[in-house]
């Protein structure tokens, strides 16, 4: 796509992805796309002020949250590797530390039925834990 651009502008292609406007052998200043770019079109769409870097995050996490596949993830990002993007964004895999919850409706369950009275919903008992005197507590003791 860079070479077809450049041959259609007649130009060598820029070494650079994202060469600068006004000298493509120069990189694009990030000062000048955020500033020139980024945040007029934030204004534009009335939403708040936010990084690139954390607007491709947000986009990674809730893709992946949605269950879209995380190839698909990688590739959009342009990992150089899947195992990079699950390094990064593994822990938003659906399900993915499901059994974590799963082992704790376990243990309030057994500790629920070794209970006499069964409840209909999980309970812990902390009335046999011992407690800190309040101030006026630790005033009236002798």
């Amino acid at each position: 796509m860079r070479q077809a651009e450049a041959a259609l502008a007649g130009s060598p292609m820029s070494a650079w992805m994202f060469p600068s406007a006004t000298d493509p052998a120069k990189p694009l200043n990030d000062a000048w796309l955020r500033d020139r770019v980024w945040r007029p079109r934030l204004e534009k769409a009335s939403v708040r002020h936010v990084r690139v870097h954390d607007a491709r995050h947000t986009y990674a996490s809730l893709m992946l949250r949605r269950g879209v596949p995380i190839a698909y993830v990688s590739k959009q990002l342009g990992h150089s590797s899947i195992q990079v993007t699950v390094d990064l964004y593994g822990h938003f895999e659906p399900g993915a530390d499901r059994h974590h919850v799963e082992g704790l409706a376990t243990a309030l369950e057994t500790a629920t039925q070794d209970r006499e009275e069964p409840r209909a919903t999980p309970h812990l008992d902390f009335s046999s834990t011992p407690t800190t005197p309040t101030a006026e507590e630790e005033v009236a003791r002798p």
